[in-house]
């Protein structure tokens, strides 16, 4: 906010066009990015499929945190 420029103008009509641009592409284009970015490690690094599963509930049953019945 603070690159656009937004901060030191008294009313919209202040906002100069690069500010805009600025404003827009943080709102827009960052959060995509880390959107992107979250699925590209989820893709990547979760790799839970029946046999993992089947492990986690044996360790936590071993740990005693749950109990299968």
């Amino acid at each position: 906010m603070i690159i656009s420029g937004i901060s030191q103008a008294t009313s919209a009509a202040d906002v100069t066009g690069e500010g805009l641009v600025i404003l827009k592409a943080a709102m827009f284009i960052l959060p995509l990015v880390c959107i992107l970015a979250g699925y590209v490690v989820y893709r990547l690094k979760y790799k839970i499929d029946g046999k993992m599963y089947s492990q986690i509930l044996e360790d936590l049953q071993a740990r005693g945190d749950i109990r299968l019945e």
